[in-house]
């Protein structure tokens, strides 16, 4: 029973991706109308502290993080730069650049959201080498907003990452509300030998609006693991955001 379970899962994530690849063709009228629609500029920057530091299923860090992440946005374009600063050691050990592009498919739906992508990731203060990935992603705006994501590694990982999610929000006052998502992930030899489904994951999250601009958000997340290799993890922190 486990087996079929996991051939069905595999099925799903290859057609899924299958469609993740026939995308961009429609993407590429839908990246010209939006250049051509005088986008419009922002920028931000988020502050967080989070209780360890989890990143695709894997533990990074089991101590206290600082996290913070600067973005400006043009139009459907958009790029970041991440840290993290691991506070029990006093060491910066991960810093990121991220290039994003996301963009809704109208001559599909309004609300089917395709992105696609480039990230380099850099550790320094740590043996690791630094490695780049390329994604692309699906979303769809009903209840649920289910979503896929899947990340190939073209360096040092050398592998696949796939992550099924679900995410719903419930208004509690004005200025906040509460978004619960959950998430399902497989891993295809990306940092390990095997492939399988490696962790599923829930969160809960309250951005609480403090004044025009400034968003602060408490949160606390469990990972179930799905295989040997991945561990069970409950974490929390918190975030300050701007956005301009």
């Amino acid at each position: 029973m486990r087996n079929n379970t996991i051939t069905r899962g595999k099925g799903l994530l290859v057609a899924l991706a299958m469609s993740l690849a026939a995308s961009p063709h429609l993407a590429e009228s839908e990246l010209e109308k939006q250049v051509e629609a005088k986008p419009k500029l922002s920028a931000g920057a988020d502050l967080s502290f989070a209780t360890k530091y989890m990143l695709k299923g894997f533990t990074l860090s089991e101590t206290p993080v600082f996290q913070p992440l600067l973005y400006v946005k043009y139009g459907p374009f958009t790029g970041a730069a991440f840290f993290n600063y691991d506070i029990k050691t006093a060491t910066l050990n991960e810093a990121d650049a991220f290039f994003d592009v996301t963009l809704p498919l109208k001559s599909i739906s309004d609300k089917i959201v395709f992105s696609a992508g480039y990230n380099i990731l850099t550790f320094p203060n740590t043996d690791l080498h630094t490695t780049h990935e390329v994604y692309g992603g699906l979303s769809y705006d009903m209840f649920g907003k289910p979503s896929i994501k899947v990340i190939r590694d073209i360096s040092q990982g050398s592998g696949f990452y796939t992550e099924l999610s679900v995410k719903h929000d419930i208004p509690l006052t004005k200025s906040t509300t509460l978004t619960a998502n959950a998430l399902v992930a497989h891993n295809h030899h990306l940092f390990r030998e095997g492939s399988c489904f490696s962790h599923a994951a829930v969160g809960i999250a309250a951005p609480i609006s403090l004044s025009k601009g400034f968003t602060f958000t408490p949160s606390i997340n469990y990972q179930h693991s799905l295989n040997k290799d991945f561990q069970n993890e409950v974490w929390g922190g918190v975030t300050f955001s701007y956005t301009h």
